[in-house]
């Protein structure tokens, strides 16, 4: 049995809410990300002191500072000007990102994949007087290093959840443990939206396949739940991983387990998901076993 989530549809009362302080280890990442300008004061708290993960986005850097670090949400469907304006730079960082960290060839990552999988989007742009800000819909979150971007975090705000669709990031950067930090400054973005808009409390990071390695990193985070896909309740992962790892079994040399999407289903030898996965989820359940 698989347990896996669906990013483009709000979450049930059972998941945890986004408030939940996330495990130590990623609060240690954040201070390391926002450490980027070297020389900056306190970059560890005192170890009786605890500080929250806004504390640690926030704290302010010296004049002197080597690098300068600007994170900007910009809508992406319907684009608008910013989006526009920064298209090129940032699909210039994703074509490099596929290149070197999915070995894919040259010629696959063109601005029409790219269009397609990360820019459009079936959710209309929409805002509600209890709502965030920003409104619902799909945005690029981009991290901008002294001038250029060099990691864009996809994401989609819906009414009661922030669901992170994919991330990448200059190869360049790899260094920086961005996947960590991007995933923790969403985190913080879902409790600000939750100060605008309560009901809007969920941190959601997709599909999940345990026998994956490209999406086996989601259950660092705590506290998590995932959804079993036989009964749709939501479980704690730490109850979930003993389970999932005796249901592993390794395979026989050159074989590959391969998926079918078939009416709204995606089934392998081992997997069965929810019939309600999200347009977003199959691409990234085939991009996953290709």
């Amino acid at each position: 049995m698989e347990l896996g989530r669906t990013p483009a549809d709000p979450l049930p009362q059972g998941q945890r809410p986004a408030q939940g302080a996330p495990a130590a280890e990623g609060a240690a990442e954040a201070a390391g990300g926002r450490g980027l300008a070297p020389g900056s004061a306190h970059a560890c708290a005192p170890p009786t002191q605890s500080r929250t993960l806004e504390d640690l986005i926030a704290e302010s850097l010296p004049e002197d500072a080597k690098h300068r670090l600007e994170v900007r949400l910009v809508r992406s469907s319907p684009p608008s000007a910013q989006f526009k304006a920064s298209f090129h730079a940032s699909y210039q960082v994703y074509k490099l990102y596929q290149i070197a960290i999915h070995k894919d060839p040259p010629d696959k990552p063109s601005e029409s994949q790219f269009r397609r999988f990360l820019c459009d989007s079936p959710l209309e742009e929409e805002t509600a007087p209890d709502g965030p800000e920003a409104g619902y819909g799909s945005f690029h979150q981009q991290y901008w290093l002294d001038g250029r971007i060099v990691a864009v975090g996809v994401i989609d705000v819906l009414p009661t959840c922030v669901s992170s669709v994919y991330l990448y990031y200059h190869p360049d950067c790899a260094a920086l443990s961005l996947g960590t930090y991007s995933a923790l400054r969403e985190i913080a973005f879902t409790r600000q939206l939750q100060g605008q808009s309560p009901k809007l409390c969920y941190y959601y990071l997709g599909f999940y396949i345990h026998s994956c390695p490209k999406m086996r990193y989601k259950g660092q985070y705590r506290p998590s739940d995932l959804l079993c896909p036989e009964t749709y309740a939501w479980v704690p992962i730490e109850q979930c991983v003993p389970r999932l790892e005796s249901r592993l079994r390794p395979l026989q040399p050159g074989h590959r387990r391969r998926v079918n999407v078939n009416g709204g289903r995606t089934l392998s030898d081992r997997t069965a998901a929810p019939p309600f996965l999200s347009w977003r989820t199959l691409q990234l359940l085939q991009w996953a076993y290709n």
